[in-house]
């Protein structure tokens, strides 16, 4: 059972890192634009 937990806790660890790398994307998309409008 404890390997089990572990097993799923590493998948839910992988997820949440794919989620902050698309927010980090999306916000150096953001201040990209942002630039370009302020230019």
């Amino acid at each position: 059972m404890v390997i089990f937990c572990n097993k799923v806790q590493n998948i839910l660890q992988k997820g949440i890192d794919e989620i902050n790398k698309q927010q980090q994307l999306i916000i150096e998309e953001q201040r990209k634009i942002i630039k370009d409008k302020s230019e």
